[in-house]
């Protein structure tokens, strides 16, 4: 009963929160959209297109999946999708770049027009188990690589243009090609931005499998098509917990893990890791090499009394170059942007998103929150994804696991918008105790 009683009461407080967040959104945000779904998405990706369907609206595709087994007891037998959505946003937004002028100082987007943006579903092709993650290939968007939480390690190739709009669905997966070599699920998934083609996939089974999909798969008794890895990384004493691609090493990959290492593996020389090194004596979650440049990289880990997020030189992985612990629980996911070498956003479970500024020089403080451009709290769980848009600088798009939602937002201008002047923090940004009171659980 008392715990029964403590999780009231937090949720009373999440619920608090959330209203005075949302009472406050309109000075906070250039624009923040919460679309509703059937149920919570673990993933989300910008597909990296973007139309004018006319001259006052742009069009963006997210790419996102379902979890279903968060409401399984209110329908056990609800499916599991792999889905598309459209994003129609104000044209003048899209406009709006860093550094350009403004007729109307710090002008709002147009209130009317922002009303009407939409996250409209496209697209939903059956997916056999829950979502884990999702990305499509960088050389060739039509395909998209997605993990299962099937709990048998499943890691799927779908092609988009052979699959129809809302098919028919039978309960079955539809994939076009099954990925082996994993035992187990897991959430770390990347394509390689300089070998087009090639994927690694980390898992709770201790594994880093690469495979290289332009090889002729097989098909068993059963007319099953299948590829087996190109080759098995070991080295992991536990669960692997994310890898990426070097950015600029066609070779190179890294994982991290529950064991607290960075791992590094050329596809050159053999299953065992070419570099290891600790970077936490916790569970690292999260790993992403800087888009700009290549010698930086972040890392999450954490618990209960704190996230931490770690920048490393991997040239001097001595120490971290910043460790930041403006978190309150364990930080899940990092993501750098793609237009700027020092942005960087990392979602925790404790409900926030951090826009991280690291161009500006502090001490060595760790919690000093002048390296905390903007904290997102718009979420009433723990964050799953999140993700820059490619073209938008400032435009993102978030989800978590527990709410079936998915967040699409860009913070105000006048935070990114005058790189001189006081750009408001999560400090000034956030006029309310309550939201104050959250930041500190």
């Amino acid at each position: 009963e008392e715990e029964e009683e403590n999780e009231s009461q937090m949720q009373r407080h999440v619920d608090k929160a959330h209203k005075t967040w949302k009472k406050n959104a309109a000075i906070l945000y250039d624009f923040a959209m919460i679309q509703s779904l059937e149920c919570p998405s673990l993933t989300v990706q910008w597909m990296p297109d973007r139309t004018y369907p006319d001259a006052d609206w742009c069009q963006h595709r997210l790419l996102i999946g379902t979890y279903s087994s968060s409401v399984a007891e209110e329908n056990k037998k609800r499916k599991d999708f792999l889905m598309l959505a459209a994003v129609s946003l104000p044209r003048e937004m899209a406009n709006f770049e860093e550094g350009e002028e403004d007729d109307e100082d710090d002008a709002p987007l147009d209130s009317c027009a922002a009303a009407q943006a939409t996250i409209e579903i496209e697209r939903k092709i059956p997916h056999a188990g829950e979502v884990n993650r999702a990305r499509y290939m960088p050389q060739n968007p039509d395909i998209i690589a997605t993990k299962s939480g099937s709990g048998g390690g499943e890691v799927y190739l779908f092609r988009l243009s052979k699959h129809v709009n809302f098919p028919k669905d039978d309960g079955k997966g539809c994939h076009d090609l099954l990925l082996k070599g994993h035992k187990d699920e897991g959430y770390g998934l990347a394509w390689s931005e300089r070998q087009a083609g090639f994927l690694v996939s980390g898992s709770y089974d201790h594994r880093v499998c690469v495979w290289d999909t332009n090889a002729t798969p097989s098909e068993n008794r059963a007319g099953q098509v299948y590829l087996d890895p190109l080759i098995t990384f070991v080295g992991h004493a536990d669960a692997v917990g994310d890898v990426a691609w070097h950015p600029s090493q066609a070779n190179i990959v890294g994982s991290v893990g529950d064991d607290g290492m960075l791992m590094t593996y050329d596809l050159r020389a053999g299953k065992s890791p070419a570099n290891q090194h600790r970077v936490s004596n916790l569970a690292t979650n999260s790993l992403a090499f800087n888009l700009v440049n290549p010698h930086v990289l972040a890392t999450a880990s954490g618990d209960s009394g704190g996230g931490v997020v770690c920048v490393w030189d991997n040239r001097h992985l001595a120490a971290p170059v910043h460790r930041l612990q403006h978190h309150s629980d364990v930080v899940d996911v990092v993501a750098w942007s793609p237009h700027s070498e020092h942005v960087l956003a990392s979602g925790s479970q404790d409900r926030m998103i951090h826009i991280l500024d690291l161009s500006n020089p502090v001490g060595h403080d760790p919690s000093d929150p002048r390296q905390v451009m903007f904290v997102h709290a718009g979420h009433t769980s723990k964050v799953s994804d999140v993700a820059f848009n490619a073209h938008d600088p400032w435009l993102l798009a978030s989800v978590s696991d527990v709410e079936p939602t998915v967040q699409v937002w860009q913070m105000h201008r006048s935070i990114w918008g005058d790189p001189g002047g006081d750009a408001d923090s999560v400090a000034s940004s956030y006029d309310s105790e309550e939201l104050d009171e959250m930041a500190q659980k």
